[in-house]
């Protein structure tokens, strides 16, 4: 059992370097994040290219990429059917330094990318940021509520994303109804929607107008220069998902075994983690967090499920470039 836990955390340790090295690259002066969503009923994967480059391979439809690094300023994409050079279309997108955008194809009749900024400015912890975006071409307006018809966000309309919200920390169950309906006329819900905390949270509601679906898009907010970087692990097999708490708030809910978060920007200081069953307000394990400025570290819940122990790992990400890996091992 224990071999298993060994290779789960140092699988992760190689995942949350790439993470940190993406984050220091688009906050490098001159540059810019795009990130592409297909969305399109009825298409085939897709290429893109970026300025005559391949940038993405076979993107299927309902999936997104990872956010590319580009050069801020203007940028020539054309959209093919994967393994093609024949254009499906051709558009130029405007990337500002230091910014962040969501790129979604949604209209088979009008094949464009609808254009979405993403606000990954600072947060506190504690808190997450949330926003909608309407991609189902043809469908009505709707309104995103919860699972007990609260509502969030009214009456969206097609090609518009909402302004931002931020929100507690918490695993939230949405629902999509036709704008003014209540939730039991719900189009499509969403339950059980992590949002930790210290990110950027996009629910894309995409499809036919008569069979929509939804896709939750997660990405860390950026720190400053006082944050260091914190990823949360959870490694004892046999464990059910937990609820982690940082200084006696909810930060990460629900992360099931081989969970782990992204690297969340923290302002540097000690905190205190506390790991809960679920919906417990009882800990099952405690540990103290120290954070340094411009540092990354890993903390992971390893051991067996009657014996947890949280164990923080440094990250060492010196002479890490973007297209460079490290890797660490840890035997839990």
């Amino acid at each position: 059992m224990k071999k298993s836990i060994k290779f789960g955390i140092a699988l992760l340790v190689i995942i949350a370097t790439v993470i940190v090295t993406s984050a220091s690259v688009m906050a490098q002066s001159g540059n810019a994040m795009l990130r592409f969503v297909h969305a399109i009923p009825g298409a085939s994967a897709v290429d893109v290219y970026t300025d005559g480059q391949l940038t993405i391979s076979g993107l299927d439809f309902g999936t997104a990429s990872t956010y590319v690094t580009v050069s801020s300023g203007d940028h020539q994409l054309k959209v093919t059917s994967s393994g093609s050079t024949n254009a499906l279309w051709e558009q130029t997108v405007s990337a500002a330094d230091g910014s962040a955008t969501t790129l979604v194809a949604a209209s088979a009749s009008d094949p464009s990318f609808l254009v979405y900024p993403e606000d990954l400015s600072p947060i506190g912890t504690g808190k997450a940021r949330l926003t909608a975006i309407h991609a189902s071409s043809g469908g009505p307006a709707v309104d995103l509520m919860l699972g007990d018809g609260r509502p969030v966000i009214p009456g969206l309309q097609f090609g518009q994303a909402a302004g931002t919200l931020d929100v507690p920390a918490f695993a939230y169950d949405f629902a999509v109804a036709p704008s003014g309906q209540t939730v039991d006329k719900a189009l499509v819900k969403a339950t059980g929607v992590a949002l930790d905390t210290g990110t950027s949270n996009m629910l894309v509601v995409y499809g036919t107008s008569d069979k929509p679906q939804t896709l939750v898009l997660s990405s860390a907010t950026k720190g400053d220069s006082n944050s260091g970087f914190v990823r949360i692990a959870h490694g004892v097999s046999g464990a059910p998902a937990v609820d982690v708490y940082i200084n006696g708030s909810l930060a990460i809910p629900s992360l099931p075994f081989g969970g782990f978060t992204q690297h969340i920007a923290v302002p540097a200081g000690s905190y205190d983690i506390s790991i809960r069953a679920v919906g417990s307000d009882k800990d099952i394990a405690t540990a103290t967090l120290p954070v340094i400025a411009g540092e990354a570290s890993t903390a992971a819940a390893l051991g067996t499920a009657d014996k947890i122990s949280v164990n923080v790992f440094k990250d060492n990400i010196s002479g890490v470039t973007a297209d460079k890996a490290t890797l660490s091992l840890a035997n839990g």
